[in-house]
């Protein structure tokens, strides 16, 4: 049975009690064991309930006062195990960096949902990012605060009640889509563009083509080799590490940029688009834009970044009438709702077009039936009054009305002079009022 207690002994001659409580416990091998517990006796309790349980271990007290960056660097440890890039670990631990020094988390003991929320609230709120960004800064950490649960290094996760912002309130940037003639303009631009980073032009249309016909993002190009690529069998591998997926993918390739390939890759080695150009993509993109004389963003305020190639790619798809489950898979989407909603940009011209895809409309000579409506005459209502003049029913129709459009026949038959108040519409009388028609007369009216 765990007991909990303070320890006594003497200073200067008096007798004092320790601040924190002692935990004595007996693990599962029957070892007695003592551990420093916390200053409240009911928290200390719960820990001895937990340490004598086996739901806590001793790591979880050894590892309270080491220091979280000490944590880190066994964290970047594990995630280079796990076969990740350099730059996703470089990434992820330039995050966790950044909240480790801007909420002031030193021990686990320091980690707090509240910190974290209101530092991430206050770079939002600086616009040093987005509600997207501060999702991915916040995501990161919390990866790393389950890892140390997980490594028995952590007791409980304190951010286990942390939840991510709706991205969808954020003002993100539009992207938009190049019809064929501004991409091709782009392409003839960009063959004899200068050099950028170490990437001719030649080199440049052939990452856009790439991009542009398969969807692939910008880490998922700079990773590339002419050993990714399986021209025979027509797809092209992309790695885990480098993969958004976190997973092998295989991504096919239409024949034209097989060709297109098989001229451009013989001798070629390692990555076939090296240095940093990745960093500053959107950059480049841009200056072969202008030298094309192509806008970057349109009235709107979309705009044609890097990114916007896999929008085209996907635009594309969407416009070449493929099925909306093959598009979802081509764009390798967790959800076909991404695939449609976020990256596939069809215009009003684009749905015009789309509407003269249904089937014919019956063949209808509306001149010959409005004549037979004319030569037919008015049938008899019984509420006619006498003499055959029409009596004023319902609400009084005044001068203004006779400025709204009044048509004196209409598909659906003459209009009957009925003092019913069943009727519907109006039409002309021979005084140059109006009436109601009769839904009588309309059911039966040919």
């Amino acid at each position: 049975m765990a007991s909990v207690f303070k320890r006594k002994r003497k200073k200067n001659g008096q007798q004092t009690e320790a601040e924190k409580y002692t935990i004595q416990y007996t693990d599962a091998d029957g070892n007695v064991c003592r551990v420093t517990g916390y200053t409240d006796k009911a928290k200390s309790w719960e820990l001895a309930r937990k340490l004598e349980s086996g739901e806590a271990v001793d790591e979880h007290i050894k590892h309270r006062k080491t220091p979280l960056t000490d944590h880190l660097e066994a964290y970047k440890r594990h995630l280079k195990a796990q076969n990740n890039s350099a730059d996703y670990v470089a990434q992820t631990e330039k995050r966790i960096k950044a909240i480790l020094d801007g909420c002031g988390f030193v021990q686990l003991r320091n980690v707090n949902v509240s910190d974290l929320e209101n530092w991430l609230a206050d770079q939002r709120e600086k616009k040093v990012f987005g509600i997207k960004t501060s999702n991915y800064y916040a995501r990161d950490f919390k990866s790393f605060i389950t890892w140390l649960v997980d490594s028995n290094r952590a007791e409980t996760n304190r951010l286990a009640r942390f939840s991510p912002l709706n991205s969808e309130t954020d003002d993100r940037r539009e992207r938009r889509f190049l019809d064929a003639d501004e991409f091709a303009k782009l392409i003839e631009a960009t063959v004899t563009g200068p050099l950028y980073r170490r990437i001719n032009g030649v080199d440049r249309v052939m990452l856009y083509l790439v991009a542009a016909n398969t969807g692939l993002r910008v880490g998922e190009l700079a990773s590339l080799t002419p050993e990714s690529f399986d021209l025979d069998a027509g797809v092209v591998n992309v790695r885990a590490a480098h993969s958004k997926r976190r997973r092998n993918d295989e991504q096919p390739l239409r024949r034209g940029l097989i060709d297109l390939l098989r001229q451009w890759l013989p001798g070629r080695t390692g990555k076939l688009w090296p240095s940093s150009w990745s960093n500053t993509a959107a950059q480049m993109l841009q200056l072969d834009l202008q030298a094309a004389d192509i806008p970057y963003g349109d009235a709107a305020g979309r705009v044609f970044d890097f990114h916007a190639l896999r929008h085209q790619f996907i635009t594309g798809l969407a416009l070449a009438d493929v099925p909306v489950k093959v598009a979802q898979i081509l764009a390798r989407h967790s959800t076909i709702v991404l695939t449609m909603d976020c990256y596939s940009h069809v215009g009003k011209n684009d749905a015009a077009e789309a509407l003269e895809k249904l089937p014919p409309l019956p063949a209808l000579d509306l001149t010959l039936l409005t004549q037979n409506l004319t030569q037919t005459p008015v049938p008899e209502c019984q509420n006619v009054s006498p003499g055959g003049t029409t009596q004023e029913v319902g609400p009084s129709v005044n001068s203004d009305s006779k400025s709204l459009p009044c048509h004196e026949l209409t598909l659906a038959g003459p209009a009957c002079r009925c003092k019913e108040k069943r009727g519907a519409g109006r039409s002309r009388t021979d005084d140059g009022g109006f009436a109601i028609r009769c839904l009588s007369h309309l059911a039966t009216a040919p």
